[in-house]
């Protein structure tokens, strides 16, 4: 078990990547705590990775709402080694059909979380 003693922030936990990899990480011993915006896609998701696993409804975008879940995240698990920004999201456009300003500030959402969660509280 590569993670075995490592505990793990994945932002973006309820579907998708975010859920894989919270799936990957418990499955090699982590301790995981998932976040997102709908409480019950991520209790669905909490359910199926493991009991064990931590579930966090936060917006990356709601700066103060998601520093509280990462403080709380932290504080349940000792700390974090390990924090995958994975929040985002996505449209379906065609080709050349997104307007810039739109793809840069959904890149700047997933920055910023990035950088919020970068050293919450960091494991000593």
């Amino acid at each position: 078990m590569k993670l075995a003693g490592k505990t793990a922030l994945i932002t973006g936990g309820g579907s998708g990547i975010g859920l894989a990899t919270a799936r990957l990480f418990a499955a090699e011993g982590a301790r995981v705590a998932i976040t997102g915006r709908t409480a019950e896609k991520l209790e669905t998701a909490r359910r199926e990775i493991g009991a064990a696993t931590l579930a966090e409804a936060a917006d990356v975008g709601d700066f103060a709402a998601f520093s509280e879940a990462v403080s709380r995240v932290a504080e349940a698990l000792g700390g974090l080694d390990i924090v995958f920004a994975n929040a985002g999201i996505s449209a379906s456009r065609p080709l050349g059909g997104t307007d810039p300003r739109q793809t840069a500030s959904w890149t700047g959402k997933g920055l910023q979380a990035t950088r919020r969660t970068r050293y919450p509280a960091p494991r000593s």
